[in-house]
C-alpha cells in the first residue's frame, strides 16, 4: 500500500499590485518611526545638555574645593559623553 500525498498548488505570494502597496505602506511606517525616534533622541540630548548646564551652575555654589573639583570632573565626563551622543545622533 503506497502512501502518496498530493499537494494542491498554492499561492505563496499576493498579487503584484497588493504586494507593491504593502511594501510602500511598510516603508512609509518605517520612515515615520525612524523620524520619530530621531526626534526623541535629539530632544533627550537637549534635555541632558540643559541638565549639565544647570549642574555647572550648582557647582559654582559649592564651597568645598575638593567636592567642587570632583563635581566638575563628573560634569566634564557627562558633557564629553553628550558630545559623543550628538555626533552619533547626526549619523542616524
Amino acid at each position: 500500500m503506497s502512501n502518496v500525498v498530493r499537494f494542491r498548488a498554492c499561492r505563496l505570494r499576493p498579487p503584484p499590485e497588493t504586494f507593491d502597496a504593502d511594501i510602500a505602506e511598510l516603508v512609509s511606517r518605517v520612515t515615520g518611526l525612524r523620524s520619530k525616534a530621531k526626534n526623541e533622541i535629539f530632544q533627550s540630548i537637549l534635555l541632558l545638555d540643559l541638565a549639565a548646564q544647570r549642574a555647572r551652575q550648582i557647582a559654582e555654589q559649592i564651597d568645598d574645593p575638593a567636592v567642587k573639583e570632583n563635581f566638575n570632573a563628573n560634569i566634564t565626563t557627562i558633557e564629553h559623553l553628550l558630545q559623543l551622543a550628538r555626533g552619533m545622533a547626526l549619523r542616524l
